[in-house]
């Protein structure tokens, strides 16, 4: 800076607003020339001792500039009693900052830097130790900043501090080491640095661990219909590792493939079709029991967990294992016909299709047909009431276009319907 610019700070000083001094002092701890340096310290000491001034900021500012006129040891040399005067004042308040939970001021964010161009100054580094040691866990910016300067300083008294840091992760630690005695400004090029590394490889592990995950769970998928106790084994060691994984759409949804294998796709015998099958034939054919089927159900409560948390989970897990559209309609079908009104009960939905022979046709001329009624069987839908027998009554079209089939719901089983003649007259649609 040129002499006539520090005499317009003089100035300032003697005839400006109170901006405008503010702004004089700190210009002054940015002095480079020594000439320059010298006056400003005779400036500055009288109003940082509040014999020019009563405002407890132009105190502050006059202390920091001090401080930071300290390039290279120069205050150090010139006036030694002033510099430990000052040294000591701003330790004193790094400390009292460190146990504050609020966030760093930048007084003494600017000051730590400033201490850090200390020479040869122990004092320092053994101020700054005690403020990191002392700080609460919120004032983290605050050691983060106390960590670099003891590593500017170059003091061998702070190494054993910043290894300490270094061995919990601290990343500032870790530049302060790698740039140990270096200014403050390479440090923390070096933390840049470092955090910039540390991103990348986080990416990369990440990008790993997504891989080695879809691995697993196609590996999962695998075993599900041929080792599914070994699958099931394998989704509960990855969820104790990652309790997180619990709530994991596929995870919940191979679950119930788990649970659709046992209970059901592993009874079929090769060449059997059991959806045309009602409660008796899956028992005595397929083999169902009652364990069987609480199987199934345990795989229908995964299926609805995954839609509550989010009503396309389920479309988009199917999109990975296309091979599996069908695991839902197999589950729900198979408890459906031995435990009427179950599904909808757990799913808060059924379709006709799960019913089985609890469907009829009414003696209407415009009833469907089963070719015509057929489509809309497997369609989901919902009741007020528990649903476990329909009867088709009328089928058409409406004034927009778009076909239809009338139904009456029941409550009770079909069969039990017609056995009490509250419904006498009917012909079965078989699925």
């Amino acid at each position: 800076m040129a002499k006539e610019d520090f005499e317009q700070l003089e100035q300032k000083l003697k005839f400006g607003s109170s901006n405008e001094r503010l702004q004089a002092i700190l210009a002054m701890g940015k002095l480079t020339d020594e000439t320059e340096r010298v006056g400003a310290l005779m400036v500055l000491w009288p109003i940082a001792k509040g014999e020019e001034t009563k405002d407890v900021l132009e105190q502050t500012s006059a202390l920091l500039s001090i401080l930071q006129l300290n390039e290279g040891g120069f205050v150090q040399r010139t006036l030694p009693e002033v510099y430990e005067i000052v040294r000591d004042k701003w330790l004193e308040l790094i400390r009292e900052a460190a146990q504050d939970t609020k966030i760093l001021p930048v007084w003494e964010s600017s000051a730590i830097d400033a201490l850090a161009l200390a020479e040869n100054d122990e004092g320092v580094t053994e101020g700054l130790i005690e403020a990191v040691r002392c700080a609460r866990d919120e004032s983290r910016v605050l050691v983060e900043h106390c960590l670099r300067a003891i590593g500017a300083l170059g003091h061998e008294s702070g190494r054993e501090m910043l290894e300490y840091w270094q061995s919990k992760g601290n990343v500032s630690a870790q530049a302060a080491l790698e740039a140990f005695g270096e200014p403050m400004e390479a440090i923390k090029e070096r933390e840049k640095a470092i955090e910039a590394e540390r991103k990348a490889e986080r990416e990369i592990d990440g990008e790993k661990e997504k891989l080695m995950h879809a691995q697993a769970l196609d590996t999962i998928s695998e075993l599900c219909y041929s080792a599914p106790g070994i699958a099931l084994a394998m989704i509960e060691s990855m969820i104790r590792k990652k309790p997180t994984l619990a709530a994991e759409p596929v995870l919940k949804f191979l679950k119930a493939k788990v649970c659709g294998s046992i209970g059901l796709f592993q009874l079929i015998p090769p060449g059997v079709d059991p959806s045309p099958f009602g409660e008796d034939r899956l028992r005595n054919i397929v083999g169902i029991t009652d364990q069987h089927l609480d199987l199934l159900e345990k795989g229908l409560w995964e299926i609805r967990e995954i839609e509550e948390a989010d009503p396309h989970a389920l479309e988009n897990v199917l999109k990975n294992y296309p091979e599996d559209q069908g695991l839902v309609d197999g589950l729900a079908m198979a408890v459906e016909r031995c435990r009427p009104g179950r599904v909808q009960e757990i799913l808060g939905k059924t379709k006709l299709w799960y019913f089985g022979k609890r469907v009829g046709g009414a003696p209407y001329p415009r009833a469907p047909t089963r070719e015509q009624a057929q489509p809309f069987s497997h369609i989901f839908f919902q009741a007020n009431s528990i649903v476990r027998s329909a009867l088709t009554v009328d089928h058409g079209t409406d004034e927009i276009g778009r076909e239809y089939v009338a139904c009456i719901l029941y409550e009770r089983s079909f069969e039990d319907l017609v056995l009490k003649r509250l419904l006498k007259k009917h012909r079965r649609l078989e699925w």
